[in-house]
């Protein structure tokens, strides 16, 4: 399994400081790749320590101090963010983009780590659910009870490597699965579920456990090309069960 862990932080120029004088805000997406596996509470990057290291970073920018296009930014945060992250991970992704004018975007990735959640061929669903959670460690709770707003997206290889003959199972056979699956977590404390009472209920385990669920899914469906999950608007996770050939 490759577990790749991200965040996303928005932020705001102020008028004064950019060239036409108009506010520009930003959505800064970082994503580092597990190089250690998944500790003793299953995460694999923390996700506060990653913002630990961006809010620093991106506080000049929202004084001016910087360069006022995605362009100019990328470059700032990725040597920024390689010079302080001090912790198991490599960053592995950097993209910036207007939320106003997604023309001014730009993206960093590291030479030769694949790239998942933008598949070049695939059938994607997504299901949302609504559980509460709280991670352990050693079986005991290490954080307070807390809700969160899943949202999972599911991305299946469209043809089978045998021939690139079409795979039977119908796109409606996937929305099937996944739906069945997230409603199996929906309105659940997850702690309380057999699966989370051997690991803790981390983003990456519910990732883990909706992979389980749709290997073991009949009919049986087309390779999974990878499983994001999202546990807000800022913090996601990607499961990538089949990694792709790295590009040179």
């Amino acid at each position: 399994m490759n577990w790749h862990i991200g965040v996303v932080k928005r932020f705001t120029i102020p008028p004064v400081k950019t060239a036409d004088f108009a506010p520009r805000t930003y959505a800064a997406d970082i994503r580092l790749a597990s190089t250690t596996g998944l500790d003793d509470k299953d995460v694999a990057v923390d996700f506060q320590h990653i913002m630990d290291v961006l809010e620093p970073l991106i506080r000049p920018l929202e004084e001016g101090e910087s360069g006022t296009s995605a362009g100019q930014l990328v470059p700032y945060l990725v040597a920024g963010f390689r010079q302080r992250w001090r912790r198991p991970g490599r960053l592995i992704r950097v993209c910036i983009t207007n939320t106003d004018d997604p023309a001014d975007s730009s993206t960093w990735r590291r030479n030769g780590e694949a790239s998942p959640a933008t598949p070049a061929r695939g059938d994607t669903m997504i299901g949302r659910f609504r559980a509460r959670h709280c991670l352990t460690r050693n079986g005991r709770a290490v954080e307070p009870l807390h809700e969160h707003r899943y949202i999972v997206r599911v991305s299946v290889e469209r043809s089978s490597r045998e021939g690139g003959r079409p795979h039977p199972i119908p796109a409606s056979g996937l929305a099937e699965a996944v739906t069945r699956v997230v409603q199996e977590l929906d309105g659940t404390v997850l702690n309380e579920l057999p699966y989370f009472r051997r690991h803790s209920p981390s983003t990456e385990r519910i990732a883990g456990y909706v992979f389980e669920r749709l290997q073991a899914w009949d009919p049986v469906l087309p390779p999974i090309q990878f499983i994001q999950v999202w546990e807000s608007e800022e913090r996601y996770v990607i499961l990538q069960p089949r990694p792709r050939p790295e590009s040179s």
